[in-house]
């Protein structure tokens, strides 16, 4: 579904992505995994058009997609969360969902304004989405919450939500983890294997080695920009080289 030939982006004197080859699978879920500053977000910016590569190839089903903006990415059916939580505050859970579903409305400007029949069939194809994502998410009688009144561990799923209300289907998970409890963690882990079983393919950016290790079929390792490993998490946990540049020489991933 999405592979990268020779990736590339350099700021001045200091390359952050060095010719990275990899290649994500329709229905598979990739984690990628390294120290702070090896690169990974760096990485997901290149996909998304946040940043244009030096160099290299972004092919999304085919085609390249490097350079575009992250409109264009999107609307080709790719979604991203952010390490900080993207969600608006001020809104409810719902108002939040339903922002989700206008990545794929047609509906004009003139309908919305007059109200008239296109819309208001469109409307409730957005709220049937909605609801359908706000009971995925187990948040029903959160409904009516302001977002800025939920647990951390609830903002981060309702993010995830949105993205899955824009009906993209490639997500990129930046550190979805982040700052959650073990419960948390845990639900969230039950909520990543459920949105691969509806069909979407997810690529993850994780420091939680338990929840990178439980759920990713493979696993890519950045350091200093380069890919230095690939492979199952079984793999991983016993490279040498991914032990002594992430975890030190004498540990290994528990």
């Amino acid at each position: 579904m999405l592979e990268t030939k020779g990736l590339t982006v350099a700021f001045g004197g200091l390359v952050a992505v060095n010719q990275v080859d990899l290649s994500v699978s329709p229905g598979e879920i990739l984690g990628m995994i390294g120290p702070n500053g090896a690169g990974k977000t760096t990485f997901f910016n290149l996909l998304t058009g946040f940043l244009a590569p030096t160099s290299g190839q972004i092919l999304f089903k085919g085609k390249d997609i490097a350079g575009l903006p992250p409109s264009r990415i999107a609307s080709l059916g790719i979604c991203r969360t952010f390490q900080i939580t993207s969600i608006f505050p001020g809104l409810t859970v719902w108002e939040n969902l339903l922002t989700g579903t206008y990545c794929w409305t047609q509906t004009r400007f003139l309908d919305t304004l007059v109200r008239s029949r296109g819309y208001a069939e469109q409307r409730r194809e957005m709220e049937k989405q909605a609801r359908e994502i706000l009971e995925f998410l187990r948040m029903e009688d959160q409904k009516d919450a302001r977002a800025r009144n939920l647990s951390y561990g609830d903002q981060r799923r309702l993010e995830i939500g949105i993205g899955l209300a824009s009906r993209r289907e490639f997500l990129l998970l930046d550190e979805p983890a982040a700052g959650m409890n073990p419960e948390e963690t845990q639900t969230l882990s039950q909520v990543i294997r459920q949105i691969r079983d509806r069909g979407i393919t997810i690529f993850l950016i994780e420091h939680h080695m338990q929840l990178v290790m439980g759920i990713c079929d493979r696993i890519v390792v950045l350091n200093y920009g380069r890919k230095i490993a690939e492979g199952t998490p079984v793999e991983i946990s016993h490279n040498p080289q991914v032990i002594e540049a992430y975890l030190g020489k004498e540990e290994e991933f528990a």
